[in-house]
């Protein structure tokens, strides 16, 4: 059924975009990047056979991609750091704001110029109309109503962001302290309604072999968190999913394959829970 209906979804897409008339090429250049996740960028950067590389033994060469890469903001040149081998990688150091147009092209010896753009989609600014985080014992409940159900023409996903503190104490002197996080899906109720449930990680308190008594301490804070992806990255992904070995799946590299797509991200506030 859920193939179904993303095969339903893609067909009625109007950003589809079907892969390049491949003419003699043997390969073409994957470009594969989300801008906007953090502070951190990555573009991904293979070589994907299209045929056998020796048509007689069915043998491929897996030799250095040696590609070259030009990433822009707005028109500015961004610095990166490279990691070369049989696929590359170009790792970005920028804070994208809202409306930032993102170009992308990129080279190797022996097959077609790629390029990919993009722009850092805007967040609604009545995107949230209430939101409230209760906690009841170890467990804590949300409850979220958004104005709108789509941003950038795009279905949104709520998510509750937990970053966990936990401090272990030896006869009450602090020893070690690690910190984690993850995100959490709401669950649509009904039109623009969403909620949540959670259960607070518990610390404990024992004695070790050595008679020493050692206890741990869990903080959390929890925020809410609301992605709004551009159609790129949206229906990049979807065709993944839907078809990921198709030839008609989605692409907006031109020349190549992959997608260049970005993501901004609604954050609200901070909501802090020790121990009980």
């Amino acid at each position: 059924m859920l193939h179904i209906l993303l095969i339903v979804l893609l067909s009625s897409c109007d950003s589809y975009v079907p892969y390049p008339e491949l003419g003699d090429e043997d390969a073409l250049l994957r470009l594969e990047c989300v801008a906007g996740e953090s502070d951190s960028t990555v573009v991904y950067v293979s070589r994907e056979f299209l045929i056998s590389h020796d048509r007689r033994t069915g043998v491929t060469e897996y030799e250095d991609l040696n590609s070259s890469l030009w990433f822009t903001v707005n028109g500015d040149v961004k610095d990166y750091v490279e990691d070369k081998g049989i696929n590359d990688t170009y790792t970005i150091h920028h804070h994208f704001e809202a409306g930032d147009r993102i170009e992308v092209s990129c080279s190797a010896p022996g097959m077609p110029d790629v390029k990919a753009s993009v722009v850092v989609p805007e967040i609604p600014e009545d995107l949230v109309e209430d939101f409230r985080l209760t906690r009841d014992g170890m467990t804590i409940t949300g409850n979220l109503v958004m104005n709108h159900y789509h941003g950038n023409g795009i279905p949104l996903t709520p998510k509750l962001h937990v970053r966990t503190t936990c401090n272990e104490y030896q006869d009450g002197i602090l020893v070690s302290s690690g910190s984690g996080s993850r995100d959490i899906l709401f669950v649509h109720e009904r039109d623009t309604e969403w909620s949540i449930s959670y259960d607070l990680p518990v610390g404990k308190e024992y004695k070790d072999p050595m008679g020493k008594t050692i206890r741990t301490e869990v903080l959390t804070d929890a925020m809410l968190k609301i992605s709004v992806p551009s159609k790129e990255l949206y229906y990049g992904r979807l065709h993944q999913i839907a078809s990921p070995m198709s030839p008609s799946s989605y692409t907006n590299v031109e020349g190549g394959l992959g997608y260049v797509g970005a993501v901004n991200h609604y954050i609200g506030e901070i909501f802090t829970f020790g121990q009980q």
